[in-house]
């Protein structure tokens, strides 16, 4: 049809020159340039936002205003209905930081058509508030994002890209309640028995409130974080001094999401008087710098239970019998 256009235009120009004269030139020049220059159609996709619990079980499609929580995963699916567009998906978490999510390293730009696409994306979020996808197809690279340099402002700017008929773009906005950091943790102790020769070693056994240790027994903590965050691990002893054990010169924070982590090597009380000791256990979204540069006084223990507010830190307590013999 553009070339039809075209040679049309020219035996107009060859036959009839007094168009392309006076106020012909200003009529029919300007008619040429914006047929020609008319941006092509927007790229044509189907997508959908799906919801995913424990990463494989699909829980149900996701529309403005829905919640997430941090257990929770979602998953992008588009499929390109022609050739040649360029995708971008951007991500907006709650502290208002921008991501690129495609392209990525796995996948590139320009998508093929009628090839199905997915983007699997979960949320560590340490607070409450919207998330925003922003999803767009162009029928042209954006350099920046081709590079997946973002900032701030990439997400708010993002539709400026967008001219009329030149882009797809879609936007969902959701909801993201953080409930908190999650543990699991277990106490241990190893008792020892002493056969002729040798210590025998016996297979860890759960310590509870107010059991009984001796210093012939070995303890052990063991815990699993549900998100990255720092790990506070305090004891005091039978005479009220306060040590810091977690973190040390081998553990460091932060301590990694689903990651499973054994201390100590073991530790064997030494005490020299019979009485209590407790346990202090402490996760937090931010470290506590007092306690990150390993110093350690006799109101550490007592103090701690103040840094924990609600819903930025898991705590758990465990006091127990030591005897010395």
């Amino acid at each position: 049809m553009t070339q039809l256009f075209l040679n049309l235009v020219d035996w107009i120009k060859n036959n009839t020159p007094w168009v392309f004269s006076g106020i012909g030139t200003a009529i029919a020049i300007p008619v040429a340039v914006e047929y020609i220059q008319k941006p092509p159609p927007p790229p044509q996709f189907r997508l959908s936002y799906e919801k995913v619990q424990d990463k494989v079980h699909l829980y149900g499609i996701l529309t403005d205003g829905d919640v997430l929580k941090p257990k929770d995963s979602m998953r992008i699916y588009f499929y390109p209905l022609q050739e040649e567009s360029y995708v971008y998906v951007l991500t907006q978490n709650t502290a208002g930081k921008c991501t690129v999510e495609f392209p990525n390293e796995h996948q590139k730009n320009p998508v093929d058509k009628e090839k199905e696409y997915y983007i699997h994306k979960h949320f560590d979020d340490k607070k409450d508030g919207s998330i925003t996808i922003f999803f767009q197809a162009h029928t042209k690279p954006v350099d920046n994002l081709e590079r997946r340099q973002a900032s701030k402002d990439d997400c708010r700017e993002l539709g400026k890209d967008c001219k009329k008929d030149g882009c797809y773009e879609d936007r969902l906005k959701l909801k993201f309640e953080f409930t908190g950091l999650q543990f699991s943790t277990e106490y241990t102790y190893i008792r020892r028995v002493y056969y002729g020769e040798k210590w025998d070693p016996k297979p860890p056994i759960p310590l509870e409130a107010g059991d009984e240790l001796t210093s012939k027994d070995l303890f052990q903590i063991r815990f699993r974080p549900s998100q990255e965050s720092y790990v506070y691990v305090l004891i005091q002893d039978t005479e009220g001094k306060c040590t810091i054990e977690f973190p040390n010169e081998n553990k460091q924070n932060p301590v990694n999401k689903e990651e499973y982590y054994v201390f100590p090597f073991p530790k064997q009380f030494d005490d020299k008087k019979d009485g209590d000791i407790t346990i202090f256990f402490q996760a937090h979204i931010e470290p506590v710098d007092n306690l990150e540069k390993g110093g350690s006084s006799k109101d550490n223990c007592k103090e701690l239970g103040e840094n924990c507010k609600k819903g930025d830190c898991f705590e758990d307590t465990l006091k127990f019998k030591f005897a010395k013999n």
